[in-house]
């Protein structure tokens, strides 16, 4: 019978199986408050500068940040290396015509970038990322404002000028 008096459709049999992977749980948004936390606490972190690599010329990506009791850099590294080539391409849209060649590295302050090895990460490893503004300028500051976070902010904004 068709409509609203219709028999209830059978439930799905849902399939068991393995859960996503770890990486498939790094969010941008949850790597960037992660880093921000860090960041903030000082203590007991290490910040470090991430790069992708094209064509032996580094380009700088942003940060990242560990709890050094959970992992070392080269492991927060390695946890968000998905995250890091990802964002290379929107940093510098040239990059994203190469993507899948990038190599993604790490350096310290004043260092140059070495190129990231793969890491065993330890279970309960602390870490975040944060990159540096894309050229689309979809986060941008206009008076004082951040554009696409609090419309009212900016209205409130344009009526005060």
């Amino acid at each position: 019978m068709a409509g609203f008096g219709g028999a209830p459709k059978k439930a799905s049999i849902k399939k068991s199986g393995a859960k996503g992977s770890a990486a498939s749980k790094l969010s941008p948004k949850r790597q960037w408050d992660t880093y921000k936390e860090l960041v903030k606490r000082k203590k007991g972190v290490e910040a470090c500068g991430v790069h992708a690599r094209l064509d032996d010329k580094w380009h700088n990506v942003g940060t990242v940040a560990v709890d050094m009791a959970t992992g070392t850099v080269l492991q927060a590294a390695q946890a968000n290396k998905r995250l890091i080539l990802e964002h290379a391409a929107r940093v510098n849209p040239a990059l994203a015509l190469k993507a899948k060649d990038l190599v993604a590295g790490i350096a310290r302050e004043g260092e140059d970038p070495i190129e990231l090895v793969k890491q065993q990460l330890p279970e309960g490893l602390r870490s975040g990322f944060e990159g540096l503004p894309d050229a689309s300028g979809f986060y941008t500051k206009t008076r004082g404002a951040t554009r696409n976070s609090d419309p009212t902010a900016i209205i409130g904004s344009m009526a005060r000028d």
